[in-house]
């Protein structure tokens, strides 16, 4: 696994990076940290990161603005984990769907958690192969926002784009880990992970989509959700 932390207090950066290190060290992973003292000097490394720690106070560009830069410019779906000395800003965070949000000085628990809670989600995704005008096309299930069903077709909803296959909605779902997705609804499923609120009746998602929940699903639906957030929290 490879991590990138930012944070323009030098201290700081190395207190994080002997934190995780020891970590590693302590659970026999693999985890590989790159440390960045500016939120330009990280946009500009061609690394592919599979988790982010922003500390949310920079004076040139703050977490938050570097986090937005990410998502939108880099497309990057990584975790992003907030560090800052101040809760009062964690509201602001999730609009760029925040993994979670830690109030300094970061302790060894904290951390573990984090990393734990990380790494038992990640192993649960995986890549499904599916045909696109004769070719075939490889998709981490991390990446689906949510699919749609049509016919014939489905159309899976990634980040900045949406994908048609040729396909049955039943096909994909068996490739789908169930405590992660979810079908509300006999033409849709959602990833869990992006889910920003519902009200019984819609799912809104973190990228502003809103999907139908049918009146035989909702209970279903009500206890999936509260068994995901009770096990993975804001994943």
């Amino acid at each position: 696994m490879l991590i990138a932390l930012c944070d323009d207090e030098s201290f700081e950066l190395t207190h994080l990076q002997q934190l995780i290190n020891d970590y590693a060290i302590k659970y026999d992973h693999n985890i590989h940290c790159e440390s960045f003292t500016s939120g330009d000097a990280l946009l500009k490394s061609d690394l592919k990161f599979d988790m982010y720690f922003l500390d949310y106070q920079m004076d040139e560009m703050n977490g938050l603005e570097l986090a937005e830069k990410l998502r939108n410019e880099k497309n990057d779906l990584a975790a992003i984990v907030f560090l800052t000395s101040y809760r009062e800003i964690v509201y602001d965070c999730f609009s760029v769907n925040t993994y979670r949000f830690l109030v300094k000085p970061l302790t060894e628990p904290v951390l573990t958690k984090v990393l734990d809670d990380f790494l038992k989600t990640s192993i649960l995704f995986s890549r499904i192969s599916l045909k696109k005008d004769g070719m075939t096309e490889s998709i981490n299930t991390k990446e689906i926002y949510y699919i749609e069903a049509f016919k014939k077709e489905c159309t899976i909803h990634l980040k900045n784009e949406a994908k048609v296959y040729t396909c049955r909605l039943y096909e994909i779902m068996e490739n789908l880990h169930p405590e992660f997705f979810f079908q509300p609804h006999r033409s849709f499923v959602v990833n869990m992970n992006y889910i920003l609120k519902d009200d019984g009746k819609t799912i809104t998602m973190t990228n502003g989509d809103v999907i139908p929940i049918s009146k035989y699903a909702a209970k279903e639906y009500r206890i999936a959700r509260s068994r995901f957030l009770l096990k993975y929290g804001n994943t």
